[in-house]
Parts: structure tokens; C-alpha cells; sequence
């Protein structure tokens, strides 16, 4: 995200936040898929990231988001 110099903390902080909020596990795959997937063809990315979507369809969290968004409430992970 591209800021003004006087905007850069504030807004870092602000995605940070964002990202904390961000089931533990999912946000590990994430960061996982993206930096495995820089150096190979894009078949292999999306294999990777096919593998990493079944794994957190599996997750507590998973079942905590579902059940969260149900009830209408913030998930807590």
C-alpha cells in the first residue's frame, strides 16, 4: 500500500492490526504459499496453494469462522 511518508507508521500499524485479527494458522499458510510460490511455474503455485486451502478447510479455525459468522459475532481464535 503506497502512503504519504507522514502516514507510513499509522498505516503499518493499521494493517498489522488487521493481520492479528487473521486466524494463526491461515495467516502461516498464507505467508507460506506466497514465498514457496515465487520460484515456481504457476501450475505448481496453485497446487500449492490447493494443498493449503483443503489443509484449513480441516481447521478449528475454520469451524470457529463458520459458527462466528452464523452468529452474527466476531470469530475468537
Amino acid at each position: 500500500q503506497v502512503t504519504e511518508d507522514d502516514q507510513t507508521i499509522p498505516t503499518a500499524i493499521q494493517m498489522a492490526q488487521s493481520l492479528a485479527k487473521m486466524p494463526p494458522i491461515a495467516l502461516q499458510q498464507i505467508k507460506e504459499v506466497a514465498l514457496m510460490s515465487e520460484d515456481v511455474p504457476l501450475n505448481a503455485g496453485l497446487t500449492l496453494e490447493r494443498k493449503a486451502f483443503q489443509l484449513l478447510f480441516s481447521t478449528e479455525d475454520k469451524n470457529e469462522g463458520v459458527q462466528a459468522f452464523i452468529e452474527k459475532r466476531k470469530p475468537s481464535y
